[in-house]
Formats: C-alpha cells, structure tokens, sequence
C-alpha cells in the first residue's frame, strides 16, 4: 500500500483561520525593537572558527526577515496551529523556502529575552516575577496532529516571550496589564504577506506604529527626523529610510473595513510647528507620523468586538487575544486582493540589509 500523501493548508486556509477565530491582532513587547537595533545577539555558546580552530562566540545577527518571521509565528501561536514548516513559510512570505526559513528558525530558538511576568496554566493567568527571567523568544515541540482520521507528526510553534506586566486599579480592584508594547494587527501583517512591504518597509512601518501614543487625542504622533529614525532602525544611511517613508505615506490600501470603494493610507504626517524655522536655519527639519491605518483598524475591530458582546450579552475578547469564537465573519478576499497606489522603491543595498 502506498503512502498516504500529507495535507498542507495553504496560506490563504490558515490566514482564514486567524480570521475565523477572531484573532485581530497581537501585542508585541517593545524590547523587541533594542533587539532589531542592536543587530547581533549573544548567545553565551561559543563554537570553533573554522580557519583557526579557536573557540569563539556564538554571535547570531537579527535583521528585518527575523523580526518578521517572529511576527508571523506569533500569530500561528495565538491559533494554536500544529503545521508543517513548508506551510510556515507559505504563511509568512510568499516564495519564502522551507530551506530559509528553517536555518532562520533555528537561530531564533537560540534567542533570549528578559520578560518580568510569566504564565501560570493552573488559573491560567500572569503572575508577576521579582527579578526579570530570560525566556526563548521562539520554542518549537513535536505534536501529533490528524489528518484523514490518521496521526501525523507536526510541529507547535511557540513564543514564550511575552509582554511586561504591572499592576493596574480597575473596577474589579488591581490587575496585572501589559504596557510598553505595540499592537500588530492581521491586516498589517497582510502588507507583508502579501509582499505589499518588503522586510525593511515592514519594519519601518510597525517602528512608527511603537511610536505612537494611542492615548494622544491630537491624532499625530510623535515629531521625529529621518536621521533619528534612521539611527533607532540602525541604518546607516538616511536617504534610505526617507524613501521607504516615501512609500509608506503614499501607500493606500482596502480591506474589510473599508467602505465600497473607499481606501485608506497608512500614515499621515503633520509638520511641527518649527518646521519653517527648521528649513531657514538649515536644521532637519522633523514630521509628526500617525499610524492611522493601525490605529483606526484596532479601534473599529474593538467597536465591533463591543457591539458583538453587547448583542451576546456575554465575554468575548480578552487581552490574550485567544478566542474560540466564530462571531466574526468579515470578507478576507478583500484582504487577499488588497489595492494600492504603489510607488517605486528600488534602492541601493547600501546599509545593513541582510537579503537571502
């Protein structure tokens, strides 16, 4: 009897399934960013150099394509997804190869971070540590999973690294919530996808959503020059980051909560106050740059999730953002076939790119 040929979910199933499952976005601890700007991590291993035969440090780099990669796989966590890793990569990036992605997940296992909380699965809530712990920013286990009525070996992806916790008073006395974190929705992660944003644009563009207060009434954002987003992003060169910004603000994009032939851009800048000044006196000048995409997309998924508990008259989201539910039942073609105004943005590898 032959063998029985596996079945691979394709990109499109498992992102339905997020969708499905009410999963819209994620948070993601902001320390990530320190990581991405630094570039290197120690691993505390060391391993023999190759010419000389002396021991040296096991020194990984962390460019654009694994911060991207852990964004993905953070949200294959929240679903509870038992795959393939040739299914992992067709969901992070198009023509992304198994062979890829495998030499980069292991060097994500070797990651990790300090965090002052953990998970306690007994009353399945955080308790807070007394000193910071180290834990993997990336874990993978062998699972058994089914198909066709029949056991078939999987791996669980998971992110053990979550965000800081404090405690908070609220309604029902104090409680332990996230804080300095940015919030990544599916849609965002869709930009990348569906190679809409590059690695670095990705980046770029979820650094500016960081850096945004959510609690500003104004709606602008924090006035920063190129130069300074440059050197937070460890670019070497600022012109590069201005055209990617370039193409962040021109970019317009459609989803599922876009209105009938409405689009949306994914920032908008407002100039400071000194900006004129700035120009006469010959200092960069700097621009306020609001996320609005984000920003506006969390706050109708969270309108939404209300009018749907209200209409329940029962709980629905919560802040691990894990749901069971099947309540939300928005057009993901949309998404899929996602229209833009796209601008051209061939550069020059000149800074700290790291391509495949």
């Amino acid at each position: 009897m032959g063998r029985t040929k596996r079945i691979e979910r394709s990109a499109k199933e498992i992102r339905n399934v997020i969708e499905n499952q009410g999963l819209k976005y994620i948070l993601v601890n902001n320390d990530l960013f320190k990581l991405y700007k630094q570039g290197k991590y120690n691993t505390g291993e060391t391993i023999k150099d190759k010419k000389t035969g002396e021991e040296k440090d096991l020194i990984l780099n962390f460019d654009a394509r694994f911060f991207s990669i852990y964004i993905g796989l953070k949200f294959l966590d929240q679903i509870d997804f038992f795959g393939y890793k040739k299914e992992v990569a067709s969901f992070i990036k198009e023509k992304l190869s198994e062979r890829r992605l495998r030499e980069r997940l292991d060097n994500l296992k070797k990651i990790k971070m300090p965090v002052n909380n953990r998970f306690s699965k007994a009353d399945g809530k955080h308790v807070l540590l007394e000193n910071p712990k180290s834990v993997d920013l990336v874990r993978k286990r062998g699972e058994i999973g089914f198909e066709r009525n029949r056991k078939v070996k999987t791996d669980r992806w998971f992110c053990p690294w979550d965000c800081n916790r404090k405690l908070v008073k609220t309604e029902n006395g104090k409680e332990l919530k996230p804080y300095d974190f940015f919030a990544v929705t599916i849609y965002d992660f869709d930009l990348y996808r569906n190679g809409i944003l590059n690695d670095e644009e990705f980046v770029l563009y979820l650094y500016l959503v960081k850096s945004y207060n959510s609690n500003d009434k104004d709606k602008k954002g924090i006035a920063q020059t190129v130069s300074k987003i440059a050197e937070n992003l460890n670019v070497k060169n600022p012109d590069i980051v201005q055209k990617r910004l370039d193409k962040l603000v021109n970019l317009r994009v459609r989803d599922a909560y876009c209105n009938e032939g409405e689009d949306f851009p994914l920032l908008q800048t407002t100039k400071p106050k000194n900006h004129n000044q700035k120009l006469l006196t010959r200092n960069e000048p700097s621009l306020h740059y609001y996320p609005i995409y984000n920003d506006t997309t969390i706050e109708k998924i969270n309108n939404k999730v209300e009018a749907n508990e209200k209409e329940a008259d029962g709980e629905f989201w919560g802040e691990d953002l894990n749901s069971d539910s099947d309540l939300n039942n928005s057009d993901t073609e949309l998404i899929e076939d996602t229209h833009l105004y796209k601008t051209d943005t061939k550069i020059n590898k000149t800074d700290t790119d790291h391509p495949f």
